[in-house]
């Protein structure tokens, strides 16, 4: 079961909006306090009354180590002005319990108690990853909460390194240099950031707005060869057709890159294709107007793969990709990751004049 201050912690970071909570890492809210909050008189009351066994994280004394207690509560006691829960201390090999007392406000975690709701530990563990990879959220602010999980007796899991790794490749200099100049990185950073809003052409280069008005006006001399039978346009097959000396041709059969190994793509159709794979176009007198959802769906043919178990051994296989220029494969199962923890992508809605 998740403790008190894990549910709270997902709390924290699912109610708040980033502008509220996190884009400023000097800036501390109430949730933010209560994380870091003892025991309250209320929650101890409650869980004497009970008579119910709970696990509870506690600082330490000079007569108790700090850790984690399984205990069954007995009653709250008055002393020279502090409140002390009398408990006894349940050991897990099964010997006779110990009574003990704990000063309540070095009590700072315990089970969550009597909530249906409560997250189970997988789902949890997607919430709280999901968090650290978020490369808009600042690397000061993961680092306070991370001290903060820590003191109340939740340390972040191994995954969470190889998380923020995989965030801070997304943030560095070599990174961003290539994201200036292709459109394909440029669409995948908005993603990584959890775009909410359309993709439009307002984000497009003069550059790349020609290019996409070419590979439409291409489409358009012969639409039912590009098209399946729900209408959808592979823009895939249209710059493999336009790249006619064979450059950045692409190979549906490699479901993760499409063939393409390295970075260097020179082709500006095949970049703009990566962008928007198979999508539906409006043609009218006064222009094209091509939509679709920027995501990446290979992971709903293998969910397995991307589950937050296999996170650390992935994540070494993704930093090793970027180290080695192949970005196309970085990008992918990064975004499959970004899949499963509930993340859609956002809508591309663009408009390309005729004229």
């Amino acid at each position: 079961m998740v403790t008190y201050k894990q549910h709270l912690f997902v709390s924290l970071i699912e109610e708040f909006t980033l502008n509220e909570s996190f884009n400023y890492p000097e800036k501390v809210n109430f949730l933010e306090l209560l994380l870091e909050a003892p025991m309250d008189d209320a929650t101890a009351e409650k869980i004497v009354s009970n008579k119910k066994r709970v696990s509870i994280y506690y600082q330490g004394d000079e007569k108790t180590k700090k850790g984690w207690y399984p205990i069954d509560p007995v009653r709250i006691d008055d002393k020279n002005k502090s409140k002390f829960l009398l408990a006894y201390i349940v050991p897990k090999d099964g010997s006779k319990p110990t009574l003990n007392y704990f000063i309540q406000r070095k009590i700072v975690n315990w089970n969550v108690l009597g909530k249906k709701d409560a997250e189970e530990t997988g789902n949890y563990d997607k919430r709280i990853m999901k968090f650290f990879t978020d490369p808009s959220i600042p690397k000061e602010k993961k680092n306070v909460f991370r001290e903060k999980l820590k003191n109340v007796g939740i340390p972040i899991k191994k995954l969470l390194t190889y998380a923020a790794l995989i965030s801070s490749l997304l943030g560095g200099i070599k990174f961003n240099s290539y994201v200036e100049n292709n459109i394909q990185a440029k669409a995948f950073k908005e993603f990584a950031t959890l775009r909410s809003k359309a993709f439009t052409e307002k984000d497009l280069k003069d550059y790349d707005k020609e290019t996409l008005k070419r590979m439409l006006d291409f489409y358009l001399k012969n639409p039912k060869k590009y098209s399946d039978k729900n209408g959808n346009v592979s823009f895939y097959e249209i710059a493999n057709d336009m790249n006619t000396k064979g450059q950045d041709r692409l190979n549906f059969g490699d479901k993760k890159s499409f063939g393409l190994e390295q970075s260097d793509i020179k082709s500006r159709y095949t970049k703009m294709s990566l962008v928007l794979g198979n999508a539906r176009v409006d043609v009218s007198d006064n222009g094209y107007r091509v939509k679709d959802i920027y995501d990446f769906n290979q992971y709903y043919s293998n969910p397995e793969q991307y589950g937050v178990s296999n996170f650390p051994d992935e994540s070494k296989k993704i930093i090793k990709y970027f180290g080695n220029g192949n970005y196309i494969k970085g990008f992918e199962e990064i975004g499959n990751y970004y899949e499963s923890f509930g993340y859609k992508g956002f809508s591309v809605n663009i408009f390309i004049p005729k004229a």
